[in-house]
């Protein structure tokens, strides 16, 4: 199967987005934070605070083992240079 140009990928992710959007306008939810509780806060916004904070997530997790590699190809090409 051949590969989606990337531009098409992100335009029908941006339709995507749009579309929840538009239809999910005007629904209100309830946000329990257990030390907080926020009425009527728009569902959009609540999906897209929890993407963000998903993104934010795996960054902060990925970026240990990230870091773990670089220093472990850093310490191979070392070796390799003596």
């Amino acid at each position: 199967m051949k590969r989606l140009p990337e531009r098409l990928v992100a335009i029908a992710m941006l339709v995507a987005v749009a579309a929840f959007a538009f239809l999910n306008a005007g629904q209100r939810v309830t946000v329990d934070l257990g030390f907080h509780v926020f009425h009527h806060v728009r569902l959009t916004i609540v999906v897209y605070g929890a993407l963000l904070l998903g993104m934010l997530a795996m960054f902060v997790l990925g970026l240990r083992h990230d870091l773990r590699v670089r220093r472990l190809l850093r310490e191979q090409l070392e070796r390799d240079e003596h």
